[in-house]
């Protein structure tokens, strides 16, 4: 991959993760972690309640098969975690995706973000 490549997707991550900080969801970068194993999320959001894996994608062209592949893998890989795929197009807004029957982890993890007490 190359360095614009790279730095492009960093610039993703921060911007989708500025965005969730924004709705009050707290969501770290795993960076480091990623030059260590292929295969981990780029954002992750954790508490008492459990985790949601973030799988953050910059582009112009939707490559949703290859992404959805990637999701897959990260859900093997993220066993107690809800997967979701985020995408971010110029000048479009971000949008997710994710695994149906993760929903009620998803929302059990996120709730005490979005809640006001």
């Amino acid at each position: 991959m190359s360095k614009s490549s790279r730095d492009k997707g960093n610039r993703r991550e921060r911007e989708v993760r500025a965005l969730l900080h924004d709705m009050g969801i707290n969501a770290r970068r795993t960076y480091s972690m990623q030059s260590a194993e292929k295969g981990n999320a780029d954002l992750l959001t954790e508490n008492i309640v459990g985790q949601v894996a973030w799988e953050v994608k910059g582009c112009e062209e939707l490559r949703l098969t290859s992404w959805l592949q990637q999701l897959a893998y990260q859900r093997e890989h993220y066993k107690d975690a809800s997967n979701l795929l985020v995408f971010k197009q110029s000048r479009r807004p971000a949008m997710y995706v994710g695994y149906l029957d993760q929903l009620p982890q998803t929302v059990r993890v996120l709730k005490p973000f979005l809640s006001d007490g």
